[in-house]
């Protein structure tokens, strides 16, 4: 792929279509305090770890496999001053490794259905019992789902998972939920708003390179597609568990 994500993100520094109101559910169910200590899989342009940090004074450990962002998420961090709170490395979560039994909580908003498996592990081994789990996850309404809806957004290979396969999910190993916050159409839309104004220009500045125009247009159909039928078949959860 071409197009860099910082590109494609250059608008905004929230990578996952989340309402703000979310963010501060989380904290407040899993009781976030100047002595927690957060660790974030995928934690991009670093947007969630600031606010965490800067509002409740916690240590936060973020971890993405973009190099861009991880050195966006770090300037950010100095020039707000809290460098000395959170702290940003470049690893693919399929080779991390974290300290058993350290954090309050573990957070992964928008990409655990990339690393499922792999980025369950982390979490739940690098966060104390005692402690919280808040992911966000993607998630089917209504079968049958038009093949293109799970052609881009649906990557499980079972296929598509609905609500209640998500739930069971989570039970299944052991996790009650203790909140449930599904993101709303309007944060849909303005998400997708953010990323198509970027891919335009994206596009009008490689307007010779077909190469790019492709992937431009590869990019446009997932907006086109939650426009069209998202409202109706694909819904977005943000789950925070408990063992």
């Amino acid at each position: 792929m071409r197009i860099k994500y910082s590109q494609i993100y250059v608008n905004t520094d929230v990578l996952s279509p989340i309402d703000r109101e979310t963010w501060r559910v989380i904290a407040d169910v899993s009781g976030v305090n100047s002595h927690s200590r957060v660790t974030e899989l995928a934690s991009g342009k670093g947007a969630f770890a600031r606010y965490l940090a800067k509002n409740f004074g916690c240590r936060v450990d973020g971890f993405e496999r973009d190099a861009d962002f991880v050195v966006y998420s770090s300037g950010k961090a100095v020039e707000e001053g809290l460098d000395s709170l959170v702290n940003f490395r470049n690893v693919d979560v399929n080779q991390l490794k974290v300290e058993p039994n350290t954090y309050d909580l573990g957070v992964c908003l928008g990409a655990l259905y990339i690393f499922r498996e792999a980025g369950w592990r982390i979490l739940t081994s690098g966060v104390k019992p005692s402690g919280c789990l808040a992911v966000s996850d993607i998630f089917c309404k209504k079968s049958p789902t038009p093949k293109e809806i799970v052609d881009v957004f649906f990557e499980e290979e079972d296929g598509p998972l609905t609500i209640n396969d998500l739930r069971r999910w989570y039970g299944e190993r052991g996790f009650r939920i203790v909140s449930e916050v599904e993101c709303s159409r309007k944060a849909w839309l303005e998400y997708y708003d953010l990323k198509a104004q970027a891919l335009h220009d994206v596009a009008r500045e490689h307007a010779s390179d077909e190469e790019i125009l492709n992937e431009v247009a590869k990019a446009e159909l997932e907006d086109q597609l939650i426009r069209r039928y998202g409202e109706e078949f694909v819904g977005y959860m943000t789950f925070i568990v408990r063992q």
